[in-house]
């Protein structure tokens, strides 16, 4: 009986960190919800299409663009080989 009790003060004291955990995450994600509202506000573009996951979508679109655009305007090693003959 004693080694049940043990076992449920620990199950307790787990729940109740992992409850204060969750706590300030959610506190820290209104924090950035709201700087990002603010971002928005202070550029003047606060419409429905803008979220921070599109946002973070756009640059990885825009990145492998550009690294695609990178690798197609260097020659490659066959066309060098054959202008250096």
């Amino acid at each position: 009986m004693n080694i049940n009790a043990n076992s449920l003060v620990k199950q307790i004291a787990a729940a109740k960190n992992q409850a204060s955990k969750d706590h300030v995450k959610e506190g820290q994600l209104q924090i950035v919800c709201s700087q990002w509202n603010s971002l928005a506000n202070k550029l003047n573009v606060a419409d429905m299409d803008l979220d921070i996951d599109k946002l973070f979508r756009d640059e990885r679109v825009i990145k492998n663009r550009k690294n695609h655009l990178i690798s197609a305007e260097q020659p490659d090693q066959k066309t060098l080989i054959n202008n250096n003959v």
